[in-house]
């Protein structure tokens, strides 16, 4: 008994089945490969939206006039104060983020804050508890300097490029509000290196 032949319109048939296969199979594996990469996008676009718009943390103080960046003074000495500076002429090194127990000169800091880090400050004679609740902030973010400065009237300054934030108490909870808010979002080289300077942390 002979195969019953196949016509022209039925191999057509075929072939048009088969090529809109191969079509939905290739739609299919563009989709699972853009899909990812869109909802990453929209991810970040809406996490930078958020950052932008984010409202300032109660009480930061913001510098009287726009600090320029990148202004390096080999020989700059930076006298402690009241609280430190928010910015300015600064040493061409800056100062490797983590924890001191000593006071760090405001030369390098300021560096480390055009690079994003935020600089934390606290009295020297602030109780070891006290400096533990800080460490602990520290330990959890990696662009953060931490250090006693002589003759601060605050109990704690938080110190980012352009803005600060004095407290009186570590468990006022804008001291990780600010952390969160500002950390490698201010200064002109934000995103740059806080290790590969000067200095030797603590952790």
């Amino acid at each position: 008994m002979s195969k019953r032949p196949i016509n022209s319109n039925q191999q057509k048939n075929r072939r048009e089945e088969r090529r809109l296969q191969l079509e939905r199979e290739q739609r299919m594996k563009q989709l699972r490969l853009w899909i990812p990469i869109a909802i990453v996008v929209l991810g970040l676009l809406g996490l930078f939206t958020y950052r932008l718009f984010e409202p300032d943390v109660a009480g930061v103080v913001f510098a009287e006039r726009e600090i320029p960046g990148n202004q390096h003074d080999a020989a700059l000495q930076i006298p402690f104060g009241a609280k430190p500076p928010m910015g300015g002429p600064h040493n061409p090194t800056w100062q490797n983020c983590g924890i001191y127990d000593t006071p760090v000169e405001a030369q390098y800091a300021i560096h480390s804050m055009e690079h994003g880090a935020i600089w934390i400050t606290y009295q020297p004679d602030l109780s070891i508890d006290e400096v533990q609740v800080l460490e602990d902030v520290a330990l959890k973010n990696g662009r953060i300097l931490l250090a006693p400065y002589p003759e601060q009237t605050s109990q704690v300054v938080l110190t980012a490029w352009d803005l600060q934030l004095e407290l009186n108490s570590v468990t006022d909870e804008r001291l990780e509000k600010f952390v969160d808010r500002y950390t490698n979002t201010r200064g002109p080289e934000r995103g740059a290196s806080c290790d590969g300077g000067r200095g030797t942390p603590l952790g």
